[in-house]
């Protein structure tokens, strides 16, 4: 009978050197990770001790005035690092801050991590996230809601096919706008006009230039009897009351009705398969030009891309398709000359817009 407290005898065959070994082998792997782990917490108060440092140099302030950075910078660090950032980050985006709007602001460790996250996003550095900021803050838009609002631009850039950077470059650009002239919702208006001037390559401040010509009553007639003149007085172009509200608060629509009405003045011609101008329209453009603010170049570019749009939206055999969709698909689009018709590269095929299911 075994004796108490004696260990029982290993299973036959087991090899007891074996079990040793497999001990002593997680024993040294769980030293070196305890090792490791209090390394790393040695290293990581050593740069969180820089950091408070440093950005106290920066901001002319004691360390024990931004007492609560140190807290922020730990909650902030973890998540951004996971995004592929660093500590260099996180005082990137807060240094850039603190210049921008001349105050010893201290982020939340929260918010540092989703302006990371939607500066990634956008393609912008941590060192212009301050800019960024700034931009958004005078608009009226606080920081913690930034990235909501870049991530409707990013949404509404791609659902459409349009380069991401691009919009937004166009977006804080004319941030200034949004309570200047007005848009119906707000960054995602002016996100929609954006991605509209993206893929056309048009020049988007001759849509504000215009929108201040029409701002007052008398400008608004005098833009509208011009449009009689010409014989594009249509829609909301027709309408001085019409204008002037488009002008004060809804500009990505005012774009869009200048957009439509110079479809009129192009076709496809299915000799050459290229778009061209109307022999007889070169010089009611040019008169458009002079009325709108737009560059004659412009209008072509927005009468074109109306025109590829409308046709590629008469080759869906599907129903359904939403406005969105069309538009994506006519961005994408080229016309192919074996093919004789718009196609989509879909992976590596190349399929004729009327083929697509």
């Amino acid at each position: 009978m075994q004796a108490t407290g004696t260990p029982p005898p290993p299973p036959p065959g087991n090899n007891p050197t074996i079990v040793t070994k497999i001990i002593n082998q997680l024993q040294t792997a769980v030293n070196e990770s305890i090792a490791t782990i209090s390394a790393r917490a040695v290293a990581l108060e050593r740069d969180f001790t820089t950091f408070n440092a440093r950005f106290a140099a920066e901001l002319g302030q004691t360390q024990q005035a931004i007492v609560g950075l140190r807290e922020e910078v730990a909650v902030a660090t973890p998540g951004i690092t996971g995004l592929g950032g660093d500590l260099q980050d996180v005082f990137d985006i807060q240094k850039s801050i603190a210049q921008e709007l001349n105050t010893n602001i201290i982020l939340l460790g929260e918010t540092t991590t989703d302006l990371f996250a939607a500066a990634t996003a956008v393609g912008l550095s941590s060192e212009k996230v301050g800019e960024m900021v700034g931009n958004f803050q005078d608009a009226g838009i606080q920081a913690g809601l930034i990235r909501d609002r870049l991530q409707e631009t990013v949404d509404i850039a791609r659902s459409i096919g349009v380069n991401t950077n691009a919009v937004f470059g166009l977006v804080q650009k004319n941030l200034g706008s949004l309570n200047e002239y007005g848009f119906e919702d707000g960054v995602a208006g002016l996100s929609r006009m954006s991605a509209q001037a993206a893929a056309m390559r048009i020049d988007m401040d001759k849509t504000f230039v215009f929108a201040e010509r029409i701002f007052s009553p008398d400008g608004a007639i005098n833009a509208v009897a011009a449009f009689q003149r010409l014989g594009v007085a249509v829609g909301d172009l027709a309408d001085p009351f019409r204008l002037m509200y488009l002008a004060s608060e809804d500009t990505e629509e005012l774009q869009n009705q200048v957009v439509k009405m110079t479809q009129q003045f192009t076709y496809f011609d299915e000799k050459t398969k290229e778009f061209k101008v109307f022999p007889n329209a070169k010089r009611d453009l040019r008169e458009i030009a002079q009325e709108t603010g737009y560059a004659y170049d412009d209008l072509i570019k927005m009468a074109n891309a109306q025109q590829k749009l409308n046709m590629i939206s008469k080759d869906f055999r599907i129903d359904g398709v939403d406005d969105e969709s069309k538009q994506f698909i006519a961005n994408l689009a080229t016309y192919s000359k074996e093919k004789e018709g718009f196609i989509v590269k879909i992976g590596k095929d190349e399929k004729l817009v009327t083929e697509l299911t």
